[in-house]
């Protein structure tokens, strides 16, 4: 079994059928603990793999989230964020996209949205070595403790 894997769609995935990232993001989230860095989410699929973890935490550019959505979407972020703000926190310029479980990662460059992991020509990397995966958790608590907490009160 390989310990790394390229992710990116085939004929068939770019056809409509399963998509290789969402794929891959499941088996990572799915009953684990989860770290995940992401300046742009579409709430639907945020919600729809977090549902699907144990526990989970985000860092995110709260500004570029919030203003890369519609009026309407961009009120559901805030209410999100509010809701849950314990589990996210701010890091200004933040443009990874890394999603970290217990024993499994993924690096690629497709944000979390329908279109970035169903729709666009992206490419990423699925991880199941031990040390890497260790690497990248140790890296994702550094920046936790170097980000900031959620103001709510400054989201509008």
């Amino acid at each position: 079994m390989n310990k790394i894997q390229l992710v990116y769609h085939d004929k068939e995935s770019s056809r409509g059928g399963e998509s290789p990232f969402d794929k891959v993001i499941t088996a990572i989230v799915r009953n684990e603990d989860v770290s995940i860095v992401c300046p742009y989410i579409g709430m639907k699929y945020f919600e729809r793999i977090i549902k699907l973890a144990n526990y989970w935490r985000l860092i995110t550019d709260v500004e570029e989230w919030i203003c890369s959505h519609n009026k309407k979407e961009r009120q559901k972020i805030k209410n999100f964020i509010s809701e849950k703000s314990s589990s996210i926190h701010h890091y200004r310029g933040i443009h990874a996209k890394v999603i970290i479980g217990n024993s499994k990662a993924f690096i690629g460059s497709s944000n979390l949205t329908e279109k970035g992991i169903t729709e666009r020509v992206e490419m990423g990397v699925f991880i199941e070595e031990k040390e890497l995966v260790v690497e990248l958790q140790n890296w994702f608590r550094d920046l936790w403790d170097k980000s900031e907490s959620i103001n709510t009160q400054a989201l509008d």
